[in-house]
Parts: C-alpha cells; structure tokens; sequence
C-alpha cells in the first residue's frame, strides 16, 4: 500500500471514531473502505473487529469504573458474545473468500439501519 492510501485510510479511521465515540456504528465506515482499497476480507472484518475491540473495551471499562454495569445480570450476554465472537473467529478464515466479498456489501446495507437506529444515540 502506498504512503496516500494508508494516510487516507488513517483519516477513515479517524472518522469512524469520531462517529463511534458519538453514535456508535464507526465499523460501519472503516470495513467498507478496507475491503474497497482490495484488503482481503477476512483481514478487512479482522481489522476492523480490532478496532472495536478497544473501543468497546475502553467504554465498558468507563462504565464497570463508574458502577453502571451490573455483574450477574450482564454475566450471561457476555458469555454469549464471548463464545460468537470466538466461534466466529475460528469460522471466517474457512470461509469462502469470494462468497464474503460478494456478501459484504449487503450485509452492510442490512445492519447498517439497525445499527444507527438501535445505537447509543437513540438512548441519550
């Protein structure tokens, strides 16, 4: 990848983040330029998994500081979360490469309105 493209891609993220920090949904920038600058796409939904790992783990740790998280009634979703996510992990690289880049897009356009509706904005 060239100096440009990687600087256009820092901006991208840093884009995605803002609207993450404010609205949530931020992946939902970032995924669909990786896989447009040609990144494989197991390596485009794993890069942008990463990002959200932090970003994520960063805001509950806020609220596990700030007492807003209830232990035993959160123990049994993120359990669950745990167990996709691995299974998850461990299924995309036998996934067809091909098949995924085709389904990208429309799986994109399928959570993407019910990320922005269901998000952190409409609860504030």
């Amino acid at each position: 990848m060239s100096p440009s493209l990687l600087a256009e891609l820092a901006m991208v993220g840093l884009v995605a983040g803002f609207v993450d920090a404010i609205a949530g949904g931020g992946g939902l920038i970032t995924l669909p330029a990786l896989a447009l600058v040609g990144l494989d796409p197991v390596a485009a939904v794993a890069t942008n998994k990463l990002g959200g790992v932090f970003g994520s783990g960063s805001a509950t740790l806020a609220f596990a500081r700030a007492g807003e998280i209830d232990a035993r009634t959160m123990a049994e979703p993120a359990l669950a979360a745990l167990l996709g996510s691995i299974v998850g992990a461990l299924a995309l690289p036998y996934a067809p490469r091909q098949a995924l880049a085709a389904a990208l897009p429309f799986v994109l356009v399928v959570v993407a309105p019910r990320r922005w509706t269901s998000g952190s904005a409409r609860r504030a």
